[in-house]
């Protein structure tokens, strides 16, 4: 009884087995499309995120340049203003003398006359 059953298992796969190739071979192809079709989504998707980071940190940089830059210009500025306005007085050289570290960049200020 054992040995009809195997036998009529057998000839049922036997008598699809070219409809279960088909069948198997559709359903591989199916998953190799859906897979190809994720792994591309995936690295579209990391390529965007990479692309954003670059674009975060060169924002950030370009911001830090231009900070920079600005803080550049008022120096500039101001010191232009004091060579115009020929600021010089012993309060503003003993002020620079007590904050600054190079005392000879001090001697801007040293009045003429002392």
């Amino acid at each position: 009884m054992m040995r009809r059953r195997f036998a009529a298992i057998a000839n049922c796969v036997a008598s699809l087995a070219p409809k279960g190739w088909l069948v198997i071979g559709a359903l591989a192809l199916l998953i190799a499309g859906v897979a190809a079709v994720v792994r591309i989504a995936n690295n579209r998707d990391e390529r965007l995120i990479e692309t954003a980071e670059q674009a975060g940190a060169s924002k950030a940089t370009v911001d830090g340049h231009n900070r920079t830059l600005d803080q550049l210009g008022d120096a500039n500025h101001a010191e232009r203003e004091l060579e115009a306005d020929g600021e010089r007085s012993a309060a503003r050289h003993a002020e620079c003398l007590r904050d600054s570290r190079r005392k000879p960049a001090c001697e801007r200020y040293r009045p003429l006359t002392q």
